[in-house]
């Protein structure tokens, strides 16, 4: 397995944040990583809590998801336990759907979006990927055109999987 970096999340030293994927693989996924050695020093506290609980909302959201419910399940999901520590969501980086081109029109909200009338059934296949913040959801892009970091500067997390709706509700795709 090929790690590739997709996207720097601001911040260098002890506890700094890097989002990578993993290349060659059948779908999409991301993971949040801490980097803490002997020459960047330790993780705090907050930064760890972050990335355990990006983690936690997008396995919230997935075991959200069961045909007859609607896409925007796992919005509410993610966005009532971030509310609960104080995080922010992205709202403009949403999970999207995968079929024939790698990213579909299919848009998957991660905050709460009513609006937003799409069943889920048996056979869909959609990323959810939320990204939490310790403080503004405001960003800016770097010029590379893909490089997003809070206007704040403040730390961030994200966690992608992607997942296929089944008969009885998910599969997760993109587990070793």
């Amino acid at each position: 397995m090929v790690a590739r970096l997709t996207l720097p999340v601001c911040g260098t030293g002890a506890g700094s944040l890097l989002q990578v994927g993993q290349a060659g693989r059948s779908g999409a996924d991301a993971v949040a990583v801490l980097v803490e050695d002997e020459q960047v020093g330790e993780v705090d506290e907050e930064s760890r809590l972050l990335v355990e609980r990006t983690r936690e909302a997008m396995m919230r959201a997935i075991r959200a998801v069961a045909p007859g419910r609607q896409l925007h399940v796992a919005g509410p999901v993610i966005e009532a336990y971030a509310k609960r520590f104080g995080y922010g969501v992205v709202r403009d980086f949403t999970g999207h759907g995968l079929g024939t081109t790698f990213h579909s029109g299919l848009m998957v909200p991660h905050s709460d979006d009513p609006s937003l009338r799409v069943e889920l059934v048996p056979g869909m296949t959609f990323t959810i990927e939320p990204m939490l913040t310790l403080g503004t959801i405001d960003y800016d892009i770097w010029p590379d055109k893909w490089t997003a970091v809070t206007k704040d500067r403040k730390r961030t997390a994200q966690f992608e999987h992607t997942i296929m709706v089944t008969e009885t509700g998910s599969e997760i795709l993109t587990l070793p």
